[in-house]
């Protein structure tokens, strides 16, 4: 957190009084000189001091440096730092109660008749901008552009050793209530210990638009930023396109405390987004061929080939989404070169040259499709042409996704996609099987009124070595309820049972 020393601390008053003591003997050094040296020149010094006319200035000198030093030493220290200066100090590296103390202070704040939260204390912005600040010291890639890149990619590949099971849910927007019933599921069935740290082999993934239209966008970041401090590498949160100021000035407006931070100049929202991942892949660690699933809000960008980042030898990686995207090398030669990715490779160049050219035409090349695109559920034939993304006009069709995917690694599988942006759950089938699983949004607020009712809805996922074998259960949840609803059974991933 960033500490301010107020001018009428103690801390403040005793560098005042002690910067004095250093001007004395300063000033105190100074005049002996003088008064030695003007008395050995007249010739003015006692008898017995005559000696001294001689060597009245070496002896001046020699009185006066360790004064002059202890003097500098003292002032400069004092008045090194201005008293008001801010100085950013890094969080604990697994603060243990941090998230248990808010899931309890929210817990108390819930109020079931009305079915809201009513906090006591006032928010404090430069307290929530300090959150902001540290999580940006923490997560922030170095060679991140905020100017030239969208973003990162990343992968993980987990430890089959530690049983891993995988938590995704999609837009909260907002949706407090849902995301501590969920907190309170997980920990029930294992995924988190009773300070809500995940346990070995635990994942959480949010996809997502974490604030607008709901009311609690900023209760909603800190729990999850707090979730992440305490396990940085099993909480994955991914990037939206409500982590935009710009969408967060039209859709905030019921939120008052986001409000007042995105007119607030100095708000570092837009640098606490640009460290949320764009799209995270998971798999489970395998010396042969790795099948991963995509974590992702939209869908993905045709001009980004992830197979740099998939084949790498790392067990944890990322790279660089730049907006200057261009068709890869490796792309470009499989399309030019017989073989049964031929087609595939054909068509993936021409969408991301396509997609690329009407970007530049809209003048929307600030926006990403890893966050702003959506799936066409039939297989219709899009003109790329006409993209516009922020007027939703960028449907991808199975056929499309499934190419995508083919050619997202040369080693190894990318097998399905979870998502969300679209709000309304879905599965998309492809060739008889789940290939795009789109979750719903969060059942808080106004906003809820303004669609059809459907469950609150979340997934525990059981990872395999192939994506086929992977199961699923749904954890459902009405909004008028304070717990879950129901946990479904265990079924295959690419069923649409649930």
């Amino acid at each position: 957190m960033s500490k301010e020393i107020s001018l009428n601390s103690p801390l403040c008053s005793f560098q005042s009084k002690t910067g004095k003591v250093g001007l004395s003997l300063l000033a105190a050094g100074a005049v002996t000189l003088i008064a030695i040296v003007a008395l050995a020149h007249l010739n003015l010094l006692p008898s017995g001091l005559n000696a001294l006319s001689q060597v009245g200035p070496s002896i001046g000198l020699t009185l006066l440096i360790p004064t002059l030093l202890a003097g500098i030493a003292i002032y400069s220290r004092i008045t090194r730092t201005p008293p008001s200066a801010k100085e950013v100090v890094h969080p604990p590296e697994s603060p243990s109660s941090a998230v248990a103390e808010l899931m309890e202070k929210f817990t108390n704040a819930w109020k079931p008749n009305s079915l809201s939260f009513e906090f006591t204390d006032v928010f404090n912005i430069e307290r929530f901008k300090n959150i902001l600040d540290n999580h940006v010291c923490r997560f922030k890639k170095s060679d991140f552009n905020i100017s030239a890149d969208y973003g990162y990619i990343e992968k993980y590949d987990l430890d089959p050793n530690t049983n891993p099971r995988i938590y995704v849910r999609a837009d909260l927007h907002g949706d407090l209530k849902s995301l501590i019933e969920n907190l309170r599921t997980l920990q029930e069935k294992g995924l988190l210990d009773k300070n809500f740290k995940c346990t070995p082999g635990a994942h959480l993934v949010f996809l997502g638009d974490y604030c607008d239209r709901g009311d609690y966008g900023t209760q909603v970041l800190e729990l999850l930023i707090r979730l992440k401090e305490e396990n940085p590498q099993q909480v994955h949160l991914i990037r939206g396109n409500h982590e935009d100021i710009d969408i967060n000035l039209q859709f905030g407006r019921s939120d008052k405390n986001l409000r007042s931070l995105i007119i607030d100049q100095n708000c570092p929202l837009t640098t606490f987004y640009s460290t949320l991942s764009l799209t995270t892949y998971l798999s489970l660690e395998n010396r042969g061929s790795r099948e991963y699933m995509q974590f992702t809000h939209g869908l993905f960008e045709f001009g980004m080939d992830p197979a740099p980042l998939l084949d790498s030898e790392l067990t944890e990686g990322y790279a660089i989404v730049p907006k200057k995207l261009q068709p890869s090398a490796r792309i470009t030669a499989l399309k030019e070169e017989p073989g049964p990715l031929r087609a595939t490779a054909e068509r993936v160049h021409t969408i991301a040259k396509d997609v690329m050219n009407a970007r530049k035409a809209q003048k929307e090349e600030q926006y990403t499709a890893y966050n702003w695109a959506d799936v066409e559920m039939h297989n219709a034939v899009p003109d790329y042409t006409q993209v516009y993304l922020s007027a939703r006009q960028f449907a991808v069709p199975p056929s499309d996704i499934q190419a995508y995917l083919d050619l997202s690694s040369e080693r190894h599988r990318v097998a399905m996609i979870f998502r969300g942006h679209e709000h309304t759950f879905s599965h998309l089938i492809h060739d008889g099987r789940v290939l795009v699983t789109t979750l719903s949004v969060g059942m808080s607020g106004a906003y809820d009124k303004t669609r059809f009712p459907q469950d609150d809805r979340a997934y525990i996922l059981t990872p395999n070595a192939q994506v086929n074998s992977w199961m699923k259960r749904a954890i459902l949840r009405d909004r008028e309820d304070d717990r879950t609803r129901e946990i479904t059974g265990l079924v295959s991933i690419t069923s649409d049972a649930c």
